[in-house]
C-alpha cells in the first residue's frame, strides 16, 4: 500500500476533508439494482467538486467528465431504467475511485456482521464492549473496484477484532482483541505467514489495553485503562483509557499523559 506523491503538502486537514467527502459519496452508491430512486446524486457531485479543487490535474476528471456524470444522473432519475442506472453507477464509481488518495491496489478492512457492530457510546471505549458475540474478520480488498475480499485473519472464537494499524513496512499490523487473560489486549499479525502474537504490555488482571499504532522509531502507542479512572459524568461507571508508550527494546510501558476523560486513539498523539 502506498500514498501517491501527488498529495498536496499543505494540509492534512484538506486530505481528511477529501477523504470524508469520498466516503460519504461512496456510501450513497448501492449495487446496480435497476433503480436510482435511493441514490444521493448530490453527494457524488460534491465529492467530485472537492476532489477537483483539492488535487487539480492529479485528479483525472475534467469538465466533460463531470458533464457526462450529471447527464447520467439526470437520465437515471428520469427513466428509472436498469441500463441508465447501470451507466450512472459505473461513472460515479469511476469518478470516486479516481481519488489520488486511493492510488494503491489493496486495502485492509474489517468485515463485521451488523448484528453486533462493536460501537461504544461516545464517552466510552473498547472496555465497555461485550467480550463475545461478534462475527468479524480482518480481510484484504483487492482490487478496489471489484469488491473481492480475502480473509487475512479470523479469530477462532466469536470475539472482536478491530482497531487495525498497518506498519510502515506493510509487513505486519496491530489490532485489538480480547487476550489470554480475558482482558482487551494488543495483538500483532505477521501478514506473510498470518501468525499472531499478543504483545507483552500491561498484563494486570483488571487492565484493558487496545487501539495501538506503530511509531517511526519502532515503539508503539496504545490506550489503556491502567490509570483506574472513571468518566465523571456517568459517576465513574465507564473506564477512562489513557495513552501509553511501549518501548520495544526494554519492554517497558509508560503513560504519555493523564486525563480524566478517555483518549480514544493514539493517532493524534504520534
Amino acid at each position: 500500500m502506498r500514498l501517491p506523491s501527488a498529495i498536496p503538502n499543505k494540509a492534512p486537514r484538506m486530505i481528511r476533508r477529501t477523504a470524508r467527502s469520498f466516503l460519504i459519496a461512496l456510501m450513497s452508491l448501492s449495487c446496480a439494482t435497476g433503480t436510482a430512486q435511493h441514490a444521493d446524486f448530490e453527494s457524488v457531485f460534491l465529492a467530485v467538486r472537492d476532489l477537483r479543487q483539492t488535487f487539480g490535474a492529479d485528479y483525472l476528471m475534467d469538465d466533460a467528465g463531470e458533464t457526462a456524470l450529471r447527464e447520467a444522473a439526470d437520465e437515471a432519475a428520469a427513466s428509472q431504467n436498469g441500463d441508465t442506472w447501470k451507466r450512472w453507477d459505473e461513472l460515479a464509481r469511476a469518478a470516486l475511485l479516481a481519488n489520488p488518495l486511493l492510488n494503491f491496489d489493496s486495502l485492509i478492512v474489517v468485515k463485521r456482521s451488523e448484528k453486533q457492530l462493536g460501537l461504544s457510546q461516545n464517552w466510552e471505549s473498547n472496555s465497555t464492549l461485550p467480550m463475545s458475540g461478534f462475527d468479524n474478520e480482518i480481510a484484504i480488498l483487492s482490487p478496489l473496484n471489484d469488491g473481492a475480499l480475502t480473509t487475512l485473519y479470523r479469530p477462532e472464537k466469536d470475539v472482536f477484532v478491530g482497531d487495525v494499524d498497518l506498519h510502515f513496512d506493510a509487513d505486519r499490523l496491530l489490532f485489538s482483541m480480547p487476550g489470554d487473560n480475558g482482558r482487551w489486549q494488543i495483538h500483532e499479525l505477521n501478514i506473510s505467514d498470518k501468525s499472531v502474537r499478543q504483545l507483552p504490555l500491561i498484563t494486570e488482571a483488571d487492565v484493558d489495553n487496545y487501539d495501538a499504532c506503530y511509531l517511526p522509531d519502532g515503539n508503539i502507542l496504545f490506550t489503556s485503562t491502567a490509570p483506574f479512572v472513571g468518566v465523571p459524568c456517568v459517576t465513574g461507571s465507564s473506564h477512562v483509557s489513557n495513552i501509553y508508550r511501549h518501548d520495544t527494546a526494554s519492554g517497558r510501558s509508560r503513560p504519555n499523559g493523564h486525563l480524566d476523560m478517555s483518549l480514544f486513539s493514539p493517532y493524534n498523539a504520534r
